[in-house]
């Protein structure tokens, strides 16, 4: 036992020299480039290893490039790394050799802050919508399966225009029951913020 202990006392005291983010201030992103100092569509993998730490893992991304690649059609497979614990994750394209980074998205309990002042977990998905054209900007509900908690989401289909989405579980919300009072949507806790420029919409696929 005082073996295991130590060995996970080392184990965790190198993860911690690795990583380089300071997960105790606010970080600003921006749209269509993320952390400035780490930008999308520039920083490969390897940066961000370096940067964020080994603790990470890969998970299958059920997102709708990899969703056009279980249906047959011939594309590069979109893969997710992420850091849980964190609250970030890192997308990039399987068969890209540079493995550069396409996307980015965060969650609690990492600290962010837009250039338009939305913060993540304090402001509203109202909020969000006064920053664009209502009209052009509806918020999008998902539906989950197993009466899981419903998710609310704004510019999901229009990332590669806006280069941000954002994106609130609806907690009181499943299959069965929408919100349905007006402002009851604005009112949601934006808690999820995804960053990249892929026009996922526009995509050619062949089979």
């Amino acid at each position: 036992m005082k073996t295991y202990i130590t060995l996970l006392i080392i184990t965790i005291s190198i993860s911690l020299q690795a990583q380089k983010i300071d997960l105790k201030k606010i970080h600003n992103v921006e749209a269509k480039i993320g952390l400035p100092e780490y930008p999308i569509d520039k920083t490969t993998l390897p940066e961000i290893i370096s940067a964020f730490g080994n603790n990470y893992e890969q998970v299958p991304n059920r997102n709708f490039i990899n969703g056009k690649v279980k249906e047959g059609f011939n594309f590069p497979i979109f893969l997710e790394i992420k850091y849980k614990t964190m609250g970030v994750s890192i997308y990039y394209f399987a068969q890209d050799s540079s493995q550069t980074i396409k996307a980015i998205k965060f969650s609690k309990p990492f600290k962010v802050k837009t250039k338009t002042n939305i913060i993540l977990g304090k402001s509203t998905l109202g909020d969000v919508l006064k920053l664009y054209d209502n009209k052009k900007n509806i918020i999008h509900i998902s539906k989950n399966k197993n009466k899981v908690p419903a998710r609310a989401s704004i510019n999901q289909h229009k990332v590669a225009f806006t280069g941000i989405a954002f994106a609130s579980e609806l907690i009181n919300h499943t299959n069965e029951r929408f919100p349905y009072k007006d402002g009851e949507l604005e009112s949601q806790i934006v808690d999820e913020i995804y960053i990249s420029n892929i026009d996922y919409l526009n995509m050619k696929f062949s089979q």
